[in-house]
């Protein structure tokens, strides 16, 4: 039996917020009804990983300071990224959605815009489903891109429905728009390292890599940073599978640039202050991949009760890592801290020489001192207000919290090689006729430090709509 066909002029391979970007933004510069849109998501459910985030919609809010901190990205792109974010928050406003007024500070060099993420899925739908030559596909896989020879021009892709039979779909653009490598152990493994698979998923079940299957088969380059990822600290022990996908926001433990992180050894091995982000990354390189957090009553009450910034909910913490069978103890004074965490196994005499070095640079630092980082494992930055991570560690500022914490990954930063259209690369920078790529599919933007994740989905989306409506 011949293999049922079709023709669209825009496939879309992904139904998470940059595969829905890119749709909905080429249905609306297309006009008329001449323009045919196909949008397939392999997963029951639109919206990707997107929809289990608080909605912070963020990005730079300084090009320089984006060059310096995210110093191996491709500065062409953040840049035009940057741009971008800005004019989509306006889009959002004249819509009518809700957006938070801007919360300046999350990570260090960024600017967010709270925004309610699921009236935007829900408004990107809506937009692709009004118009009368537009379709989504739902529980539909991708198996090969069509396409005459490696790096060539790409016609289109055939598809599976589940349960049904392939499908040859040939369409003048095809957008590859399926969120990252996080959820396949095999790349996981081989990007980020040996037993990497074994890092806490919080992302969509369906993040599985395809997206750079299918594109470097067609002859793609990768970008740098390809062993980097964006997550947070989670309590340990706990497996994915043994959480709510939209308990992931809660159970995060935010607090991490205001705490000590050390190790089973009992050291410091990173300055906590760059943010949750990078120490999540600094854990997962630790023995077992295994971190614990020090924190004062103060500080937890502070820093990990409450609403960290619009939408993220307001929780505690430390509760709710108790909760899901999370290690957490509380005890008065320091000698309690370090016995406490030797019976997890920390080790007590390292971890009483941490303590001692950290009060010493703390006390150094709050009094606008210099630390001489030869002192230290790891060292000590100073956060927004000029101040360590947290104050000295000593009775007077008991009692204190521990928890054992671990890493996750919710997306790779690491990504296909792209244009500023989106468009994919070859290795030598030649681009691959009709195929473009967006979201975290799409390298070149983080890489080890975090650039963007929702404002990244929705602003290459854009990219590859507009560039997929003028070329045709």
């Amino acid at each position: 039996m011949a293999i049922q066909t079709q023709h669209v002029d825009l496939l879309v391979l992904g139904g998470g917020l940059s595969g829905l970007s890119t749709a909905m933004h080429a249905c609306e510069m297309a006009g008329g009804n001449d323009f045919s849109v196909l949008v397939i998501e392999k997963t029951e459910a639109l919206g990707g990983s997107s929809q289990y985030s608080s909605g912070m919609f963020w990005a730079p809010k300084d090009k320089s300071m984006a060059h310096e901190t995210i110093q191996y990205g491709e500065h062409g792109l953040i840049d035009k990224l940057i741009d971008g974010h800005r004019s989509a928050v306006d889009w959002f406003r004249t819509q009518g959605l809700r957006v938070s007024d801007e919360f300046p500070g999350i990570m260090s060099i960024g600017l967010g815009y709270p925004i309610d993420i699921k009236a935007l899925t829900q408004l990107a739908i809506d937009k692709i489903r009004a118009r009368s030559t537009a379709k989504i596909l739902l529980n539909t896989s991708a198996i090969s891109l069509l396409q005459d020879y490696r790096s060539g021009p790409v016609r289109g892709a055939i598809i599976l429905p589940d349960g049904g039979e392939p499908i040859e779909v040939h369409a003048k653009t095809t957008v590859i728009s399926m969120g990252g490598f996080q959820g396949s152990p095999k790349l996981v493994s081989r990007y980020i390292g040996p037993g990497a698979d074994n890092i806490f998923v919080r992302s969509n079940r369906g993040n599985t890599g395809d997206g750079l299957s299918l594109a470097s088969k067609a002859g793609a380059g990768s970008s740098r940073g390809m062993s980097t990822f964006y997550g947070h600290l989670l309590p340990s022990p706990l497996q994915a599978s043994e959480v709510d996908p939209f308990q992931f926001l809660h159970i995060a433990q935010f607090q991490s640039s205001r705490t000590v992180l050390v190790n089973r050894r009992g050291k410091r091995f990173c300055d906590e202050t760059m943010g949750d982000e990078v120490s999540n990354q600094a854990v997962a390189q630790q023995e077992n991949r295994i971190a614990y957090m020090i924190l004062s009553d103060e500080a937890r009450e502070k820093y990990a009760t409450g609403e960290p910034w619009p939408n993220a909910g307001f929780v505690d913490r430390i509760q709710k890592a108790k909760d899901v069978g999370g290690r957490v103890f509380k005890v008065k004074t320091v000698e309690g801290l370090v016995q406490g965490l030797a019976t997890w196994g920390v080790a007590a005499t390292n971890l009483k020489n941490t303590i001692q070095g950290y009060n010493t640079a703390a006390r150094l630092l709050e009094s606008g001192s210099k630390v001489d980082p030869s002192n230290l494992d790891a060292p000590i930055g100073t956060n927004e207000y000029g101040k360590p991570p947290h104050g000295p560690i000593t009775d007077d500022n008991g009692p204190f919290w521990a928890l054992e914490v671990q890493p996750s990954i919710t997306l790779t930063y690491g990504g296909t090689k792209i244009n500023s259209s989106s468009q994919a690369l070859t290795q030598n920078g030649r681009a691959i006729e009709n195929l473009y790529v967006t979201g975290v599919d799409a390298g070149g933007f983080s890489n080890y430090r975090y650039c963007a994740g929702l404002a990244l989905a929705w602003v290459t989306g854009k990219w590859a709509g507009e560039a997929a409506v003028g070329g045709r």
